[in-house]
């Protein structure tokens, strides 16, 4: 009996301890956590709240909240936006050793948001977030030395970061090392699409569409590109799933049907997708079936709304054919001026056509004051090129002096290339044998 009053004694007094442990720490271990109903919060969308709940743990020193905090005053969610606060608190947590906010300042010095732009900084800091192996901040410094942003160019470090990115997961660095193995050449990297097929669909199975595209084009069976079956079913997944690149060659491959039966009204709904993405060579294929009613009725106006767009990105082909329809007045007003414009900046990328045409403007004075020394420097580059119409038109400037000095040694040449690059009787042979004679009777009167 006295045994049991003993145990029980000491069962009281176990369970009054237990009582005093949860009194004084049951809050600490089971209570209220801010920073995880912070992060609910957040999640939700209750940014006030989320904001109420972190600041005092930041201010106290937590550093996770302080990179929250930083976060918050960056994206002004739950408070006005602020980006030099944003990188105060950023920087409190990159003290304690906070991954992300060290990857943060390193953006913040790389883009001057909250700080003076210092693209040395920005490595520094990538190199502090990378080095505790933070991927993102690993792919960051990848692009660091690839691009020679802040530190000497260096393709081989470049990959090498690269590459720690890609072995943690990061899709963006998996891509990028799919891209060396498939291009070879790049940071010591030797050609494999085997490498780079594996490399793509991990990045792929990410959702990075352009890896998925890729993989795509490659296939498992390899060396496969866009006329294939099998890579139409990873080129329309990828288009299926916004990749405007993957759109535009979906719409190539109906139009021209490779790898699946031809179907221009098909081809114009992708065109259309990736076109409306702002993606250059769609907007320009898109203009095309516009133009020629391939897939969709024939409208100019629509035709030059999409040509326009493409030429203002820098599509040479586009910028040739929008002036043709300036010119002609097709789909749009007819002018001259806006015309030789489009003709000069597609002559200016080095196409033949529009340098014959912007030579020709400029030697006639229409949409432009007459300017023949111009005009003929426009020929001589289009000829250059193997353009017999402006082989010709060259010709006829020396021939007669016009734009440059009269020379009938150039005058014959060029007379000649357009006689064999042009159609049959292009140059007259009279000419020819004008030209010839005259130049004989030059070399006699000089005792040649």
């Amino acid at each position: 009996m006295k045994e049991r009053r003993t145990y029980l004694r000491y069962l009281v007094i176990w369970n009054f301890l237990c009582i005093i442990f949860l009194v004084a720490y049951g809050c600490a271990l089971f209570g209220p956590n801010p920073l995880k109903e912070g992060l609910s919060a957040y999640e939700a969308e209750q940014y006030d709240k989320a904001f109420r709940l972190w600041k005092p743990l930041a201010e106290q020193g937590n550093a996770e909240a302080q990179f929250y905090v930083g976060v918050m005053y960056d994206s002004g969610e739950g408070v006005e936006e602020d980006p030099v606060a944003a990188f105060k608190w950023y920087r409190m947590a990159a003290d304690q050793g906070q991954f992300k906010a060290l990857f943060n300042i390193g953006e913040a010095y790389r883009t001057g948001r909250g700080v003076d732009r210092n693209e040395a900084e920005a490595a520094k800091w990538y190199r502090r977030a990378a080095d505790l192996g933070y991927a993102q901040a690993q792919y960051a410094l990848g692009l660091v030395y690839a691009t020679g942003m802040g530190v000497e160019k260096n393709e081989v470090t470049a990959m090498e970061w690269m590459r720690k990115a890609a072995e943690d997961g990061y899709p963006e660095a998996e891509h990028a090392v799919g891209m060396a193995y498939y291009k070879g050449g790049i940071g010591g990297y030797v050609k494999d699409d085997a490498e780079a097929i594996k490399w793509f669909r991990k990045a792929a199975k990410q959702g990075h569409l352009e890896a998925l595209y890729m993989f795509g084009l490659l296939n498992p069976a390899r060396g496969v590109m866009k006329d294939d079956p099998g890579a139409f079913e990873w080129i329309k997944k990828a288009a299926k799933l916004g990749y405007p690149k993957a759109q535009s060659d979906l719409g190539y491959l109906y139009t021209n049907g490779k790898g699946v039966a031809k179907d221009e009204a098909e081809a114009v709904k992708w065109y259309r997708k990736a076109a409306e993405q702002g993606y250059m060579e769609a907007q320009y294929a898109l203009g095309y079936a516009y133009e020629k009613g391939k897939g969709v009725k024939s409208d100019d106006a629509e035709a030059a709304w999409w040509y326009e767009s493409a030429a203002i990105q820098g599509d040479v082909k586009a910028q040739y054919l929008l002036a043709g329809m300036y010119e002609s007045g097709r789909g749009v007003d007819k002018d001259m001026k806006e015309a030789l414009q489009w003709y000069e900046k597609a002559a200016e990328q080095g196409h033949p056509d529009a340098q014959f045409v912007t030579g020709t403007l400029y030697m006639s004075g229409q949409g432009t004051e007459k300017k023949e020394v111009l005009a003929a420097t426009w020929f001589e580059k289009a000829a250059e090129k193997g353009h017999a119409m402006a082989q010709y038109s060259l010709a006829n400037a020396f021939r007669v002096g016009q734009g440059v000095i009269k020379d009938n040694k150039q005058a014959l040449k060029w007379y000649r290339e357009a006689a064999k690059n042009g159609p049959k009787g292009l140059v007259n042979e009279r000419i020819i044998k004008e030209l010839t004679d005259s130049i004989k009777e030059e070399k006699q009167k000089k005792g040649e």
